[in-house]
């Protein structure tokens, strides 16, 4: 928004508050996630979509409303959810995408293993693990693009600079 580009936030129930003069929307749940996000990009407007959202793997299977009575035994199940990041891939597959990949009680070298194998379908991927942010005291990303040596970045602000900086470079 800064460099001047048009930008729509689509931002979840947990997310801070957007500042008024940005372009936002907020979302309640998985599903209403998913469909804001795929039929935003349906008029094919958008050249780069940064998908930083820490989206469910899991949802209940079954959602009810309002509250329980007390002293119930209850048993959660829950379904997997749709990988957002690769239907978007398979509807716009010339859509830039910057992806976000965080594991815990991985090595190092195993998160650069995946963040390389995902670097071969999006542009950028962003990935970081827990144990680093506990070294650096930090947020500790590592940017990722395929055929490119990975680089590492710490901060919040340092990585969304980062980030911004190589979406500016494929346009």
């Amino acid at each position: 928004w800064v460099e001047g580009a048009a930008i729509q936030l689509i931002l979840g129930q947990g997310s801070l508050p957007a500042p008024s003069y940005l372009p936002h929307q907020r979302v309640v749940d998985f599903s209403s996630y998913r469909q804001k996000v795929l039929s935003g990009l349906d008029d094919g407007a958008v050249g780069t979509a940064i998908f930083s959202a820490a989206v469910a793997d899991y949802q209940p299977t079954q959602v009810y409303p309002g509250k329980l009575p007390s002293g119930q035994q209850l048993t959660l199940s829950f379904e997997q959810t749709p990988k957002v990041i690769r239907e978007v891939r398979a509807t716009h597959p010339k859509l830039n995408m910057v992806t976000f990949k965080y594991e815990e009680n991985r090595t190092h070298q195993e998160l650069m293993a995946i963040a390389r194998e995902r670097s071969r379908e999006y542009q950028l991927v962003v990935a970081n693990r827990g144990e680093e942010f506990i070294e650096y005291g930090e947020q500790v990303g590592w940017l990722v693009e395929n055929n490119k040596p990975e680089e590492q970045v710490i901060s919040k602000p340092a990585i969304a600079k980062a980030v911004l900086e190589r979406v500016a470079s494929w346009l």
